[in-house]
């Protein structure tokens, strides 16, 4: 019987001490991941109809840094490099703009239920190369392209307890993508999955 109760006792602890260190690890203040997945992006905005946008589509990765701020309540800021653009018909031809940018998306996460979170944040972009081409047109460099890019994103995401993650969010751009007048911005939807440690 004081064997029973010995055994009983200890694994009784083991299991609390195994706990224990599963919420330790389940709420490590600070964390790193990496994420990749596909882009889905066009461009809008009120003089956008003459460019008759369609969906281009590619991809985005790169890596991000996971801060808990409260039980609930994260802070999530990413660094990606992330391919964008959209087909185009311009004056009966049809064409496409292609873009590469480093984008700085800096998120607050509310995890509402334990691994399921919504988010909204800001999104900052450096443009690292932009072309455009037309069908029967050498591909040409759009210099007047901005080449800074502000923008707000919503999403949400799913963590899974050996530290993988699925994504989806969706960009609105702010700024224009062109100076001037005309009004076009970037839009973009993204799904993604990430791994952190």
């Amino acid at each position: 019987m004081k064997k029973f109760l010995l055994l009983t006792l200890i694994l009784s602890a083991a299991v609390m001490q195994a706990q224990s260190n599963e919420k330790a690890l389940e709420r490590k203040e600070l964390t790193f991941g990496v994420k990749t997945g596909l882009n889905l992006s066009t461009l809008g905005g009120a003089d956008v109809n003459d460019l008759n946008p369609k969906t281009y589509t590619n991809a985005y990765f790169g890596g991000f840094l996971h801060i808990w701020l409260s039980k609930r309540l994260a802070f999530q800021h990413e660094i990606l490099l992330s391919l964008q653009g959209s087909k185009l018909e311009i004056g009966g031809e049809t064409g496409r703009i292609r873009s590469t940018y480093i984008n700085a998306p800096f998120m607050l996460k509310w995890y509402f239920i334990k691994k399921f979170n919504v988010e909204i944040g800001g999104q900052t972009g450096f443009i690292l190369e932009d072309n455009a081409k037309l069908e029967g047109v050498a591909e040409t460099r759009f210099s007047e392209i901005k080449t800074f890019n502000f923008g707000v994103n919503v999403g949400a995401s799913y963590v899974f307890d050996i530290g993988l993650s699925l994504d989806a969010r969706y960009h609105l751009g702010v700024t224009k993508v062109i100076p001037g007048e005309l009004k076009i911005k970037n839009r973009v939807f993204s799904f993604g999955l990430g791994y952190s440690w």
